[in-house]
């Protein structure tokens, strides 16, 4: 019941700020369409979250009861405001309803087709992301964990960890999971932030295309394209932030568009330094997405009229305030605001270092999982050889991020992980159209031909700067998106067979990756396991992890310890110990207290555990007196 009153409550607030928006532009004579006002609607709800979790951590205020108080007074405060001015607000709802109604009206049967199999792959993969907990391995390591300190510390600042990434990367996709589970009380929500981006998603793509001047028709093959793109399917029921980076990219590209169609409009500044700082606060590679079409929009504003550039000024400050308790709480940590150095940018920049990455991506996404092995090993051994012309190395640690010599170390099986799902259909429409476009220029419009270089150029800063690491393909997942925009325009939208080509190889191939998923299938029997007992699922992804944290939970709860240490090294499955214990209804409190980095600094001096949940056999000595339970990988030592 929880599940269904908080999903009522958000939505609610994002529907009354919806029509809140369509009343306000009316009056003041800003014109947009319905999505572009959608797009402005989550940009307020997200606002809200952000500035709400700043004020509430300040005094470590962050709870549930806090946060179900903002949402209830907000939807409160709306509510009186709509229904203050109910005359009009019903005749924007009869209007809505009516443009609803006419887009399936207007749609030919082709058109309804794609409705149907967006509406039912969008409800399919809600369900799934409700029935199964996230269980890919930066979940389990930083994304999950760092949301479960939040919450106990009721704050969101720093805490010491063996795991900086907890700390350091950029929250705000975690942001909207802690918010859902202080509201619902457990995780079963989480994923449903993911879900929830993904529909902003194909509601951005379809109004960039509109943008581009594309008809209803384009306008849905983008979606289409957007929503059964594999790496998408398979991470829209999990808790990482690629598909949540994806949004914020493509609202900030989409009033970057508009802005430069009216340079002087306030409402879409403001958009856009929103759009784009929260892009930014989500996933770093979003500088690398966004830069060229910031650089895009500079010249178009440039050339029209320099005091323009003034609002680009406006722009920043949004963006940096946006940014700036992140910024800041790294710096003071790191002295650097985007956290400690990483080791994912190439160490060499050369023709032969960019054509290496390139070969590697594209083995990466030429991988048809429902083809025999020998499909894919013949096209491993082409890449293979042409990849040998580069002179390097299948894994130079140059411009590779811990990959073995092998050229494609991963199997069929591998893949059907939403950390490594290929998009090969995808991948070769958009190789097929990036052909078609520079050998018939002369036919596209000047803004098509700077989407186009914005989108080359992307590509070329990305294989540049980031090292190839086999989890690649999801980190593409805002290219593929903002390329499916171009290729539906210019490629799909206005040519019947390639477009009925592509619709038919995509849509079973979607409904396939989903019911094969290693993850969260479609699959009765893995649901009924997961609606009985969420941790199930790592009885089938890692059945040793299972039984280990399984047998040391119940130790520590038979023991009555209220104060558990976590002692790993990094990059350990720090997620289940949580949970697992809140199945089991533990009350008591967990903390890293073997850290040996820059955090070991905001360690609490009064905190003393009474078990330690390790992966270090050597931990024992540091504790001679203590009871040991011993799993296969972890033990847990009872502290007397």
């Amino acid at each position: 019941m929880v599940y269904l009153i908080t999903s009522l409550l958000l939505t609610s607030v994002l529907v009354c700020i919806f029509f809140s928006v369509n009343y306000l532009f009316n009056k003041t004579n800003i014109i947009l369409g319905y999505r572009e006002k959608f797009l402005f609607s989550a940009l307020s709800l997200s606002t809200i979250l952000l500035i709400s979790l700043e004020i509430l951590s300040i005094n470590k205020q962050i709870n549930s009861r806090n946060i179900w108080i903002i949402w209830a007074s907000v939807l409160i405060l709306l509510s009186i405001f709509l229904l203050s001015r109910k005359e009009s607000i019903f005749r924007e709802i009869n209007n809505f309803s009516n443009w609803v109604r006419a887009i399936w009206q207007n749609s030919h049967s082709f058109e309804k087709m794609l409705l149907l199999f967006v509406i039912v792959l969008i409800l399919i993969l809600g369900f799934l992301g409700f029935v199964y907990p996230s269980n890919y391995s930066d979940s389990m390591t930083y994304h999950m964990p760092r949301v479960m300190h939040w919450a106990q510390n009721n704050s969101i600042a720093p805490y010491p960890t063996t795991f900086l990434r907890q700390i350091s990367m950029p929250p705000f996709a975690e942001y909207h999971i802690l918010n859902l589970f202080l509201l619902s009380g457990d995780d079963r929500l989480s994923a449903w932030v993911q879900w929830y981006f993904l529909f902003i998603s194909i509601i951005g793509v379809s109004v960039i295309v509109k943008l581009l001047g594309g008809t209803r028709n384009a306008q849905l093959i983008s979606v289409t394209f957007t929503v059964s793109l594999p790496a998408v399917l398979l991470q829209a029921t999990g808790t990482q932030n690629d598909i949540a980076v994806a949004a914020w990219v493509i609202i900030a590209v989409s009033f970057l568009i508009m802005w430069m169609r009216d340079p002087g409009n306030l409402m879409i500044i403001i958009c856009t330094g929103a759009a784009i700082g929260f892009a930014i606060l989500t996933k770093a590679t979003s500088y690398i997405f966004l830069a060229p079409f910031i650089i895009w929009a500079g010249i178009v504003i440039l050339s029209k009229n320099k005091r323009f550039l003034l609002y680009a000024v406006l722009i920043g400050l949004i963006v940096i305030s946006i940014n700036f308790r992140y910024f800041s709480r790294n710096y003071q940590l790191f002295g650097s605001p985007l956290g400690p150095s990483r080791d994912y940018f190439n160490l060499m920049f050369t023709p032969a270092s960019f054509a290496s990455t390139l070969i590697r991506d594209m083995a990466s996404n030429l991988r048809f999982t429902f083809s025999p092995n020998e499909v894919n090993t013949l096209s491993d051994v082409v890449l293979s050889n042409i990849h040998n012309f580069t002179g390097l190395q299948n894994n130079d640690q140059r411009i590779t991020w811990y990959l073995k010599p092998t050229f494609f170390p991963i199997t069929n099986k591998d893949i059907l992980f939403e950390g490594y799902a290929p998009n090969p259909f995808h991948y070769l429409t958009i190789i097929i159209a990036v052909i078609i476009t520079i050998f018939n220029l002369k036919n596209t419009t000047n803004q098509e031909k700077a989407f186009f270089v914005c989108l080359l150029a992307i590509d070329i800063l990305y294989n540049s700067i980031m090292k190839f690491q086999l989890g690649a393909i999801r980190l593409h997942t805002t290219v593929f998106i903002l390329w499916g925009a171009f290729l539906s325009k210019r490629l799909l939208a206005n040519n019947d067979f390639p477009k009925i080509v592509f619709v038919f190889l995509v849509i079973p191939t979607a409904f396939w990756f989903i019911i094969n998923d290693q993850g969260h299938p479609l699959n009765i029997q893995r649901i009924a396991s997961s609606l009985t007992n969420r941790n199930d699922i790592y009885r089938y992804t890692r059945p040793y992890l299972f039984e280990d944290v399984d047998f040391l939970t119940d130790k520590i709860i038979d023991h009555n310890c209220s104060r558990i240490g976590i002692e790993f090294g990094s990059e350990v499955w720090e997620y289940p110990i949580w949970s697992f214990l809140q199945a089991k209804n533990y009350k008591g409190q967990i903390k890293h207290t073997y850290v040996r980095n820059v955090t070991k600094t905001l360690i609490e001096s009064g905190y003393k555990p009474c078990a330690i949940f390790t992966n270090d056999k050597k931990r024992r000595r540091e504790y001679p007196d203590s009871i040991r339970f011993k799993g296969v990988q972890y033990q847990v030592l009872i502290i007397k």
